[in-house]
């Protein structure tokens, strides 16, 4: 019989008790997945979200979404931790999307996407509710990053 194996101490404030983490037999964590909703209106975009997302196991992919009135329906559906939101989609814009998202739900995080490298847009996003905007040209790496940094 293996017996459960704990990972150390994580740091902690003073006065909480040390968090610890469960390893099960097969070595992996015990920490919830992050379920994610991709909102992109370019179906070859949302596939390669989805593959490079898949590859993290703290990831869960629960809907995918191809404009942004689907992304507001499907996240009151799902209920994801994470939007990773396009910003020019039809029927509704991300920045629209966005905004309706964290007015209903505070606690998901959105994190835009976007061709577009101008100030203005980072900041309209950011103000409708997005942590963060990542460009699409940018390493794909940026944004498994910074949906790692969201995890509880």
């Amino acid at each position: 019989m293996k017996i459960p194996v704990y990972e150390s101490d994580v740091k902690v404030e003073q006065g909480q008790a040390p968090e610890k983490e469960l390893i099960r037999e097969t070595g992996k964590s015990t920490k919830k997945k992050m379920n994610i909703l991709l909102a992109d209106d370019h179906k070859i975009v949302r596939e390669g979200l989805f593959n490079l997302l898949k590859e993290n196991e703290a990831f869960n992919i629960v809907a995918q979404a191809e404009n942004g009135l689907d992304a507001v329906e499907k996240t009151k559906f799902f209920h994801p931790d994470v939007v990773v939101m396009d910003i020019n989609m039809p029927k509704l814009n991300g920045i629209e999307a966005t905004r309706i998202i964290k007015n209903s739900y505070a606690n998901i995080h959105v994190i835009g996407l976007s061709v577009q490298d101008e100030r203005d847009v980072a900041e309209s996003m950011k103000k409708a509710g997005a942590v963060t905007l990542i460009n699409k040209a940018g390493d794909p790496q940026e944004l498994v990053d910074a949906i790692l940094k969201l995890r509880k």
